[in-house]
């Protein structure tokens, strides 16, 4: 009899009760197997129950960490405390995650959920730091654009290079700094280097020029235009010219009101005295070996010539002025707008803020500095403007550089008021006057040294001697008028623009492969160039073509002057060069310019020498000849003569003459596919042959023209004759021309999807449009035509709605990349080959499962092939 359930059994739970009527149960063994089935039903109702229990506690407790995870990062992620947040969030998590896994009763289930938990908190962690890693590196950008900006006011505001050094450099250690901390990338800090230059050397120039000192900053912006902005130089000039002319025309004004007055202080003749008696040696506006201008006059004194103050005045500046070489420098203002410079001092008596009377020592003479030995550099300006220092309160010098007729009348007015303050107006007229005489004098004087110095400049410019600042500060000063610095800055832009094309040039040249495009106008202009730099003639014009098998424009003119020349050694030397060119390639002046007369007359110097045994004296005396003007008229007498010749070679087969010189020993001769193809070549070789013999008169020559042309016109493509054939417009490249079939090739499968072999296309001419650009030296349009196999038949198709034009450029890149990956394999075979093979070994070690033998064979190959 089947054991009865026990209460174990039951998983300790109460079980229900049925009702059974001893009808029901006709024996006891059944009774006892019924109990024991259902206390099985009701055991894995039990355990179900439990399951889903756990489950769901399990599921709780996931979802509750899942909160708290969102909860703490969106909490954390604006808190300004970044240094903390990690650690924050790992006291957040683990404390809810502890609480949920003390909900879990199962030990597996907890197990199972601390783990999984333990990689979330990771993840968390993880994207917690990229938060912090953020905010760390704002602040520090932060931190670093504020000690930028300190250093730029610190730099603006300082009065010596030591300080403005300092804080450059500073400058660049913040940013250092920041790009270390990573709070700049390596592009970031390079555009922020640039922006503090920038900035940091305009704003000097700035705030010289608020501060009234436009001399000033006239010689900073010149000694610092290239580390701004063309914007910020542009602008800080004209505040400069408009803010120095008020000044200029106010500081005149207050001392024609003084001297009128007669105050003690006023300048006068009497008042300004000169510094030292020496001798004057160098006088305001020379010209320095530098290229600047001299800005003041050099009085040479023995070292040790105590300095004194030409009037009353304030010390308003005392430096080591080592940027402009003027070594220990002083600064005096006068009043009035007059303000005297003294450089390359031995000693400096006084310093900034300190009065001085006149006839005080104020220093002694040296030669500190950039000095070629002992004197006194003596400066000075009137409103902000330079003058000459000898020149205050005088008649007879210009007030300024550039000064108007209204200054030098001004300064005549405070002339006279100085000799007689109650003048009459008579007498301020006459002073007038006597300024406009004056004025006009100089001026004269001041346009025929314009023209000379116009003159010397564009001669440097030829030569390179020249620069930017050159031309400036001779504008600055009025030594060259306007229209003067526009044509010399026109002609240092073209210079500049020359010397860049020449560099291009020598870098195509020099890169291993490359071939040069004569399509490209960035190469020809390089072309161009590079032939004007060797002198520009017909040697120049053949060298650069022996490089990159293109003719310069220059040089086709030399090449053309020379063939139409009278003179045989002009003649000689053209000619020579090309037929050359013509015998490297047929095609070598296609598009050119005046292109057909160089050939003409090339081939027709070829044949006198190949064909009738001339030597080249003779053959060039005799193109020679036939340039004159009577030779020509002589041409158009014989016109009953060239109708004869044209009727007779007219019944040249042309045909034939092509197909043979088209093939050879081992080639079948090409041949044309159509009749009308062979009618249209003919009809071609009588034009060319009766036009030269028109030209020239020689049979012989004209005939050999007319072949000659006629190769160039029609050739060989996949065995067959055809005009304008794509192999004689397209170059080649890496000395092959299959490109251009492959690309042709290409276009067919893009468009079909066919994959057809290179040797089944037929490229033929479209009406117009190919003959046009073939003649011209363009890139030539074709038809394409192929043969598929469809069904193992063969079918001729055209591509249909597409004009093909080759690429050399696509094919170069090819075969640049090709020549590199060689280049380098050889490079690094070299460099294997004087290497031991413990060295070698060191850097390609033993693979795993390699023999010995194996790899002493792959460091072999490695060492003399330079790759595996």
């Amino acid at each position: 009899m089947p054991r009865l359930p026990t209460a174990n059994d039951l998983g300790r739970r109460p079980i229900p009760r049925a009702r059974i009527s001893v009808a029901s149960v006709p024996d006891p063994d059944e009774i006892g197997n019924a109990i024991a089935r259902l206390g099985e039903t009701v055991t894995r109702v039990g355990q179900e129950r439990m399951e889903k229990a756990d489950r769901l506690a399990y599921a709780t407790s996931s979802a509750d960490v899942d909160a708290e995870n969102i909860r703490l990062q969106d909490a954390l992620r604006d808190d300004p405390d970044f240094e903390t947040i990690e650690q924050r969030f790992r006291e957040g998590m683990s404390s809810a995650v502890a609480r949920n896994a003390a909900n879990l009763k199962d030990k597996l289930d907890r197990q199972v959920f601390e783990a999984q938990a333990r990689v979330q908190v990771a993840r968390g962690v993880a994207q917690i730091r990229q938060i912090a890693s953020g905010k760390r590196r704002s602040a520090q950008a932060g931190a670093a654009n504020t000690a930028l900006a300190q250093t730029e006011s610190t730099f603006v505001r300082s009065e010596d290079d030591i300080g403005r050094k300092a804080a450059a450099q500073t400058a660049r250690e913040a940013i250092s700094g920041a790009v270390a901390s990573g709070a700049f990338t390596a592009e970031e800090a390079a555009a922020k280097q640039l922006a503090w230059d920038q900035r940091a050397h305009a704003g000097r120039a700035n705030y010289l020029q608020a501060s009234d000192r436009f001399d000033e900053a006239e010689d900073y912006l010149s000694n610092n235009e290239g580390l701004m902005s063309a914007e910020d130089v542009t602008r800080i000039r004209q505040n400069i010219t408009m803010r120095g002319r008020e000044k200029f025309a106010r500081a005149i004004g207050d001392a024609t009101e003084a001297w009128g007055r007669g105050e003690a202080n006023a300048p006068s003749p009497s008042t300004f005295a000169p510094p030292v008696a020496g001798r004057v040696t160098s006088v305001i506006g020379d010209a320095r070996p530098n290229g600047r201008v001299h800005g003041g006059i050099d009085l040479a004194v023995p070292e040790g010539t105590p300095v004194l103050a030409s009037a009353p005045g304030k010390v308003v500046a005392v430096w080591n002025d080592e940027k402009n070489g003027g070594g220990l420098s002083m600064r005096v203002d006068y009043g009035n707008g007059v303000v005297m410079g003294y450089a390359h001092l031995s000693r400096q008596n006084l310093k900034v803020g300190d009065t001085v009377n006149a006839g005080e020592a104020i220093g002694t003479s040296g030669s500190t500095g950039r000095s070629t030995g002992p004197h006194l550099h003596w400066s000075a300006t009137v409103g902000g403007k330079k003058v000459d220092p000898r020149s205050i309160g005088k008649m007879g010098a210009p007030p300024a550089y550039g000064a108007s007729l209204d200054d030098w009348r001004a300064f005549a007015r405070a002339a006279a008021l100085t000799a007689d303050p109650n003048a009459s107006i008579a007498k301020l007229d006459a002073a007038e006057d006597e300024a406009q005489r004056r004025y006009a004098l100089w001026k004269a004087d001041r346009n025929e040294e314009q023209d000379r110095l116009e003159s010397d400049f564009t001669i440097k410019v030829s030569r390179g001697e020249l620069a930017y600042n050159d031309v400036e500060a001779a504008y600055r000063t009025g030594r060259i008028s306007p229209s003067a610095r526009s044509r010399l800055t026109l002609a240092l832009d073209s210079e500049r623009e020359k010397q860049s094309d020449i560099g291009n040039f020598y870098k195509m040249t020099g890169t291993p492969g490359f071939a040069f495009n004569p399509f490209d106008d960035k190469q020809k202009k390089a072309v161009n160039a590079a032939v004007k730099s060797m002198g520009g003639g017909p040697g120049a014009a053949f060298e650069v073509w022996k490089k990159t098998g293109l003719l310069a424009e220059d040089g086709a003119v030399a090449i053309r002057g020379g063939l139409v020349s009278t003179d045989e050694e002009k003649v000689q030397v053209a000619a020579t060069i090309a037929s050359n060119m013509m015998a490297g390639n047929p095609n070598a002046f296609a598009g050119v310019e005046g292109g057909e007369e160089i050939e003409k007359s090339a081939l027709l110097f070829s044949h006198y020498i190949n064909d009738l045994g001339f030597n080249a004296d003779q053959a060039a005396a005799k193109v020679a000849a036939q340039n004159t003007p009577e030779m020509k008229r002589k041409v158009v007498a014989a016109q009953p003569e060239i109708t004869a010749f044209r009727q007779k070679i007219q019944k040249t087969n042309v045909s034939e003459k092509l197909s043979s010189a088209f093939g050879g020993w081992f080639t079948v001769n090409p041949k044309f596919t159509a009749p009308e193809q062979k009618l249209a070549a003919a009809q071609d070789y009588a034009d060319l042959a009766s036009d030269h013999f028109a030209q020239h008169g020689d049979a012989a020559a004209a005939e050999s023209y007319a072949l000659a042309q006629m190769k160039k016109l029609y050739g060989p493509v996949n065995g067959r004759l055809m005009k304008y054939p794509p192999t004689n417009i397209y170059p080649p490249v890496d000395g092959d021309q299959s490109y251009i079939f492959q690309q042709a090739a290409n276009d067919v499968k893009a468009v079909t999807g066919r994959k057809i072999a290179p040797e089944n296309i037929y490229l033929t001419p479209i009406p117009t449009a190919t003959a046009e650009a073939f003649r011209a030296g363009r890139p030539t349009p074709y038809a394409v035509h192929y043969i598929d196999e469809v069904d193992g038949q063969t079918v001729y198709r055209v591509l249909n709605g597409k004009a093909f034009l080759a690429d050399p450029s696509a094919a170069v890149k090819g075969a640049t990349a090709e020549h590199g990956a060689e280049f380098t394999r050889r490079r690094n075979a070299q460099r294997y080959q004087q290497m031991s093979l413990r060295e070698l070994g060191a850097q390609f070690p033993r693979r795993a499962g390699e023999s010995l033998g194996a790899y002493q064979v792959r460091l072999g190959n490695i060492q003399w092939n330079g790759a595996e």
